[in-house]
């Protein structure tokens, strides 16, 4: 087995049809990993190629994958970004069941894309700048908050506008969706943790002010690894808060039955 270090030219890898899986090196930067069988039918051109990209020392292959390489398992492993999309189709479900407007406008799983492609940039980071993880940090403010509909909080009571006076007149603003389903999980569900809805909301709005920073000003493309450290975490807080949501949605009566797949238990998940 060679490993090689993360570079846009493992999706050239892909194309090819050899199976890759993902890996770590000794100080925890992701790596490709491939089994020899896979590289050996490359041409002699594309071996010198990924020969200058092999990274020297001990590197530990994704369990799953490795599991599967070399076992033969059938593994439960779930990549977080594809268990996040299932996420935002299982609530939509239950509120069709319960009868109520779907709280997401687009449904980007698997399910029910209403396009054939996922969401552009949403998935691995394949260059660790400051820019590459905003613009992540983007995709995901368009996915999740972004998406929010607000017909689902108009029929729950929620008020979609506030009234402000200003120099003596009075002027309306439609609140913003995060604000909303603050309100709504603060007034409609029963959570142990007086700070829980904020808690919940929390990963949504540090992934709004991650997105209108760049904004209002050039943001360098400073490369640091830290980013890859970030972005994972980005996406594993995300991905608990939507998923608490789903979890408040099956406690309704009209969704007792609703059956949730086995396979997309958090213990499945992997953050990679």
């Amino acid at each position: 087995m060679d490993t090689f270090p993360s570079s846009p030219m493992h999706i050239a890898l892909g194309r090819w049809g050899r199976p890759t899986g993902l890996a770590r090196d000794g100080r925890g930067r992701r790596a490709i990993g491939s089994f020899l069988r896979y590289l050996r039918d490359l041409s002699p051109r594309h071996q010198q190629h990924w020969q200058t990209h092999l990274a020297f020392g001990r590197c530990k292959l994704e369990n799953n994958y490795a599991r599967r390489g070399l076992f033969g398992e059938w593994t439960e492993g779930v990549s977080v970004y594809e268990a996040l999309l299932q996420e935002l189709f299982h609530i939509n479900k239950i509120c069709q069941l319960i009868g109520l407007p779907l709280l997401f406008r687009e449904d980007f799983s698997a399910n029910a894309r209403s396009s054939e492609e996922e969401p552009k940039g949403f998935g691995l980071l394949l260059k660790t700048t400051k820019k590459a993880f905003l613009d992540f940090a983007h995709v995901l403010d368009k996915i999740t908050s972004e998406n929010i509909n607000a017909d689902f909080f108009a029929v729950q009571g929620v008020e979609l506008d506030e009234s402000t006076t200003k120099k003596g007149q009075i002027v309306v603003n439609r609140k913003g969706t995060i604000r909303l389903l603050e309100e709504w999980l603060t007034r409609k569900i029963r959570i142990k943790d007086q700070n829980g809805a904020a808690r919940i909301v929390a990963p949504l709005k540090e992934i709004r002010r991650l997105r209108q920073g760049p904004a209002h000003k050039f943001v360098g493309d400073e490369f640091s690894l830290v980013y890859q450290t970030k972005k994972e975490q980005l996406i594993l807080d995300l991905y608990i808060s939507i998923s608490n949501i789903r979890m408040f949605f099956q406690t309704h009566p009209r969704a007792v039955g609703y059956t949730f797949p086995s396979y997309l238990k958090a213990e499945n998940i992997v953050v990679f």
